[in-house]
C-alpha cells in the first residue's frame, strides 16, 4: 500500500486562503420582498417572486457548499494530527496499531 504523504503547511495555507476570501452570493431583501406592487399584475409578481425566492434558496446552498469546502483542508489536518498522536500513544504503550487508545 503507497504511504499518505502530507504536507501539513500546504494545506493550512490552502485553509486560511479559502476560508478567508470573500464569497458575496447573498441576494438582496429587496429581491425577495415581494413584487406585487411594484409589476402591477399578481400572476407575473407571483411567478417573479418564486423564481427570486428559488434563486435566494440556491445561493444560500452554494454559500454552505464553498464555506463546507473551505472548511475542509484545516479539517483534514486536525483529523490526520489526531490519528497520528493516536497511533504515537498506542506504539508507546506498546500496542502498535494503537487500537483502543483514545
Amino acid at each position: 500500500m503507497a504511504d499518505l504523504r502530507v504536507d501539513e503547511r500546504t494545506l493550512t495555507a490552502v485553509s486560511t486562503m479559502v476560508s478567508t476570501a470573500s464569497l458575496d452570493v447573498e441576494v438582496p431583501t429587496t429581491l425577495t420582498a415581494g413584487s406585487a406592487g411594484e409589476v402591477g399584475s399578481t400572476s407575473v409578481a407571483a411567478v417573479l417572486d418564486e423564481t427570486t425566492g428559488q434563486l435566494a434558496r440556491r445561493s444560500t446552498l452554494a454559500y454552505e457548499a464553498v464555506q463546507a469546502m473551505a472548511d475542509f483542508p484545516a479539517r483534514f489536518v486536525l483529523e490526520i494530527e489526531q490519528a497520528e498522536a493516536r497511533l504515537s500513544r498506542g506504539l508507546s504503550n506498546g500496542d502498535p496499531a494503537g487500537v483502543g487508545v483514545e
